[in-house]
């Protein structure tokens, strides 16, 4: 008898960047092996997902693989997807105090079927534009940047909302929910 859990979240549950079978969604299937009862787990993550992002697919994913738990690992890409929002246009503030949460932005760097899919493309931004940067003493990497010790009160609002439907949705769907916290303060 196993139990179905599928997991959502960013590169951090996606893990692109480790070896096949490294990421913590595998790994928790595999120390559930030694158990009674052992796990199916499902990995749902995507590169620089929010939260709403893994809300929308998970109505798709809900009815179809049925899981009985749902764990998902967010709140990272959060900062991102506000800065990407408010470079949009999008007023953030007047949509969350209307009540409207679930905002995220569709120009994300795993939107372009470029950076996905083009070597070429990868080669030029990732390989001689940071050599260029570098050489112009432009390199973003160096640049000072302003570090909060808190998220911004806007993003966290927009979280919390977000977090709010997104749990309300899966048990609604008869799901238990597991939320794997990490340390940036939503």
């Amino acid at each position: 008898d196993r139990l179905r859990v599928i997991t959502y979240g960013g590169s951090t549950t996606y893990a692109y960047n480790l070896p096949t079978g490294l990421d913590w969604p595998l790994q928790l299937e595999g120390v559930s092996q030694a158990r009674a009862r052992k796990l199916e787990v499902l990995n749902a993550g995507d590169v620089v997902w929010t939260l709403h992002h893994a809300l929308v697919r998970s109505r798709e994913d809900m009815p179809r693989f049925k899981p009985d738990v749902v764990m998902f690992y967010e709140g990272i890409n959060e900062e991102s997807n506000y800065a990407l929002l408010k470079a949009e246009g999008v007023d953030v503030e007047a949509k969350m105090k209307a009540g409207e949460f679930g905002l995220y932005s569709v120009h994300l760097p795993q939107c372009s079927w470029l950076n996905r899919n083009s070597l070429f493309y990868k080669f030029v931004h990732q390989g001689i534009v940071p050599l260029i940067d570098n050489a112009l003493g432009t390199d973003p990497a160096k640049a000072p940047s302003e570090q909060r010790p808190d998220p911004d009160p806007n993003v966290t609002a927009l979280f919390k909302g977000d977090l709010a439907n997104a749990i309300g949705e899966w048990q609604a769907q008869g799901a238990r929910v597991i939320y794997v916290i990490q340390g940036n303060g939503l």
